[in-house]
């Protein structure tokens, strides 16, 4: 690698070529070959400097704006967005990191879904409403991005923002074996056929697209699906200079010079972690304080974790810590929609549906349609309570909230332009309606994690 890369002239400050500066400052950090670290400085330098070497609303200049990125490609922003992070690392100049910080701010603001990851059918949209979705290959992304943003400023922020994404907006975007996946994914959505394409602008025709199946639309979506669970592993357990950190939690084991740590716990699902540590010489160990949870009790200690960071426990011989990251579930209200919580899991209904496999049987192509009552509206107060791993909540049926049925397409272009028609039946997820009005009786309907589901609802109507 480092042979290819000093031993060829290539311009690495023009358009997604820019990229190599990740790869530059991990083999300069392998190698110490300083050729490789001026090559990357001046890369990203002379990216930013020549306007017609940018890729559009990915850059430094724009990251400072407080302005979204409507129309940047979602891959490269996140691609290109953790390098003054990485930079910084390397180099100690805390402007580069400021650009990171700004171009991750912007992603909160303007583009963030309830599933923990953005807007981006390619190119990145507004948050707007609850039909906007995301690509999957930004799950593995964005995660990635944030274990940088974490490892340059040491906020456990950033390790949260990871940890949402991946078991939400990743795993709700596959099937529970990994053998389908979708390429664009919703928090409502129940029409996944090869003829209920959607995009940012709205329903496109005959696409593939919301399909869960094993290459729908891109193949770079079938590679990312597999790297963004091995991603979460290799940032679970870190080893500094002052001790041994558990940063993300999950059923593991751990070895290292001082002892091990046998970590069991049915987290994401389950809040409460049991350590067994075996200790052969004193050190510090640090557990991340989770903002999502109200609370963190340590063997009947009650810890606060409004301000996230780390516990630090000194262990000095064979111990066992219990921790229970006390986590209620609750009704958010964005909009003119409601959605359930508990912790950092977003809950979703499952939507009764026409479920049929085609094509190869042991990667399958799925149509799924609804073939049950799904209109159902929830209130700010409504009541709710937790059995068997399910939340149970108050709901109303929505009237004229119905599957979106049309004769004739016309796909809408970035601009609203008209772009082409297409003849032909079609059905959609449908948008909440402007109009809420329900039939007033109350039912109770179980939530699972939305990591559970493919045909879910998890933004509901407002209902009075």
């Amino acid at each position: 690698m480092e042979k290819h890369y000093t031993g060829y002239v290539v311009d690495y400050s023009f358009n997604r070529n820019v990229l190599n500066v990740e790869i530059l400052l991990w083999l300069y950090g392998k190698t110490g070959n300083s050729t490789l670290l001026k090559m990357a400085v001046d890369s990203y330098r002379d990216y930013n400097a020549v306007e017609e070497n940018r890729i559009p609303e990915v850059h430094d200049e724009f990251a400072c704006l407080d302005k979204a990125a409507r129309g940047a490609h979602g891959v490269s922003y996140n691609e290109y967005s953790k390098l003054g992070a990485i930079l910084f690392m390397y180099t100690g100049d805390a402007s580069y990191l400021q650009n990171s910080i700004n171009a991750y701010a912007k992603v909160d603001k303007y583009h963030m879904l309830l599933d923990g990851l953005h807007t981006s059918y390619e190119e990145m949209f507004d948050n707007s409403g609850v039909m906007r979705g995301h690509e999957t290959c930004n799950v593995t992304d964005f995660s990635w991005s944030q274990y940088y943003m974490y490892a340059a400023t040491k906020n456990t922020d950033y390790l949260e923002k990871a940890e949402k994404c991946v078991f939400n907006a990743g795993l709700g975007s596959i099937s529970k074996d990994f053998r389908a996946l979708q390429y664009f994914s919703s928090v409502n959505q129940f029409v996944m056929t090869n003829k209920s394409g959607y995009d940012g602008c709205g329903p496109t025709g005959p696409s593939t697209v919301v399909q869960y199946c094993p290459r729908p639309g891109t193949p770079c979506c079938a590679g990312n699906v597999n790297r963004f669970m091995p991603n979460y592993i290799m940032n679970m357990w870190r080893r500094e200079e002052d001790g041994i950190y558990l940063s993300l939690y999950g059923e593991s084991t751990v070895a290292f010079d001082e002892g091990k740590i046998e970590e069991k716990t049915a987290f994401p699902y389950e809040n409460r972690i049991s350590l067994k540590i075996e200790c052969k010489k004193p050190f510090d160990l640090f557990i991340r304080l989770p903002k999502w949870a109200e609370k963190a009790v340590f063997n009947e200690e009650v810890i606060s974790t409004q301000n996230g960071g780390y516990k630090k426990i000194s262990v000095v011989g064979d111990t066992q810590i219990e921790i229970d990251f006390v986590a209620l579930p609750k009704i958010n209200v964005k909009e003119n929609y409601a959605y359930v919580t508990k912790g950092m899991l977003l809950y979703s209904f499952v939507v009764p549906c026409d479920i049929q496999k085609s094509g190869d049987l042991e990667f399958p192509v799925y149509n799924i349609e609804p073939n049950g009552i799904w209109n159902y509206g929830i209130s700010s107060d409504a009541a709710l309570c937790e059995k068997d791993g399910k939340i149970i909540v108050d709901a109303v049926r929505v009237k004229n909230w119905e599957v979106l049925r049309l004769k004739t397409i016309v796909r809408r272009k970035g601009d609203g332009s008209v772009g082409w028609g297409k003849e032909g039946d079609y059905s959609y997820t449908p948008d909440i309606p402007d109009n809420i009005e329900s039939d007033g009786k109350v039912t109770s309907i179980a939530l699972v994690p939305y990591a559970d589901t493919m045909a879910r609802i998890s933004a509901f109507p407002l209902v009075k």
